[in-house]
């Protein structure tokens, strides 16, 4: 059965962005990046992309890094626009599991004054 689901949405501004899991585990679970209109960015299932880390992706005011055989994706960042990451599954391997993290910087604050 083939899925695909959102994993989530990153925002405007995020950095030190990583997406990660073993595939060895989880073969034929593939992660995604789409544009917020929905158009395919990045995907090694539909594009035979095996490896991005010499010839990265540009995309969102930042190059992605891609290794297929490890499923690990990275991408430094700041976005200039936001980026969502999709859970890709073809076949009937689960998905046990998908790390990630990102970091978004703080915004400056005002405080109101009495």
């Amino acid at each position: 059965m083939d899925t695909r689901k959102t994993i989530t949405e990153i925002p405007v501004g995020a950095i030190n962005i990583h997406f990660w899991f073993d595939w060895q585990v989880m073969r034929e679970n593939y992660v995604e990046i789409y544009n917020k209109d929905g158009r395919v960015i990045l995907s090694s299932i539909q594009q035979i992309i095996w490896d991005t880390t010499k010839n990265p992706t540009n995309f969102a005011g930042t190059y992605w890094m891609f290794v297929f055989n490890r499923q690990d994706l990275y991408a430094r960042g700041p976005l200039t626009e936001p980026v969502i990451i999709k859970h890709y599954r073809y076949g009937d391997k689960k998905n046990t599991g998908i790390n990630y993290t990102y970091s978004v910087p703080k915004s400056d604050l005002k405080v109101a004054e009495k």
